[in-house]
């Protein structure tokens, strides 16, 4: 049911696809947030990208395409010029009035807007599956839609029945950000047996002060962010030898992309993710 409901706009406008007699082939297509372009990928729809939004770093490919806006806003001219048969986007991502102009617009111009809206990880392989018949028509021969499938299976049955560790993912320094329970990471977390330090948090994100960090104590601390800053703010936590991951030295240092986005990276860093967390039930000498 959560998964029809999340993705009811994508299954939806497939219907309405396949309905039309003549549905042409996905040669143009155009992503408007970096995880779509990422999704797109997977898919096998890498070649097919004729333009991306900004920040469409992964894979390498992407950075060499035409840039059709950023999330402040799009540039509606740019995306017509590059004549898409498909534009896919993340809901919310973009500004809402940008998307309202590009439904308008693709009836007129013979195009198709998909949106996503994946609420939890078993949800990313699926709209990877999705993609895949909409930018395929056919079975898609080199889908990792079981392998991811399987791989969020084995990690959950790995860490099962292991003692919960108290994690706390930052995402900013000053001031002290984190996420809430439903975000992606923090799923990824309580899969590898973990527990958000912040999991009573209903918002995405939100502020949080250092007392409050004092007080529940982590035994993990996990520094999303940019490699550039990353070293800063763990030499910033070393002024409080007090919490148990300052003093067990359990801080580590994440690449936030693959963790923040919600694509197949997402799933096949798992194993790594587990293995950090893990460390901190490896008995201290």
């Amino acid at each position: 049911m959560h998964f029809f409901l999340s993705l009811l706009s994508v299954i939806l406008g497939l219907q309405s696809w396949h309905c039309q007699a003549n549905a042409q082939q996905i040669e143009r297509i155009i992503s408007l947030s970096p995880g779509t372009t990422e999704l797109v990928a997977s898919a096998g729809g890498l070649e097919k990208l004729v333009g991306v939004i900004e920040f469409s770093d992964f894979p390498a490919f992407a950075k060499s395409l035409p840039i059709v806006g950023n999330s402040s806003g799009l540039n509606i001219e740019k995306i017509i010029q590059l004549k898409p048969d498909l534009i896919v986007a993340w809901q919310g991502g973009n500004r809402l009035q940008d998307i309202e102009k590009l439904q308008s617009l693709s009836k007129q111009l013979d195009f198709k807007l998909m949106l996503f809206n994946a609420k939890t990880l078993e949800e990313i392989p699926n709209t990877i599956n999705i993609l895949e018949h909409i930018i395929h028509k056919t079975a898609y021969k080199a889908s990792i839609v079981n392998q991811l499938k399987n791989q969020l299976n084995h990690q959950r049955s790995l860490y099962q029945n292991a003692r919960p560790v108290s994690v706390f993912y930052q995402i900013w320094n000053s001031p002290l950000m984190t996420i809430g329970k439903d975000q992606f990471i923090s799923q990824a977390i309580e899969i590898c047996g973990g527990k958000n330090l912040f999991h009573d948090l209903k918002q995405p994100a939100a502020e949080i002060g250092l007392e409050s960090i004092i007080t529940r104590n982590p035994e993990v601390i996990l520094l999303g962010g940019q490699s550039a800053t990353q070293k800063d703010w763990l030499n910033t936590w070393q002024r409080w030898p007090l919490i148990d991951a300052v003093k067990h030295k359990h801080i580590y240092p994440l690449d936030a992309d693959q963790l923040q986005r919600p694509t197949a990276r997402l799933i096949q860093s798992l194993p790594v993710l587990c293995k950090t967390i893990d460390q901190a039930r490896i008995p201290q000498k």
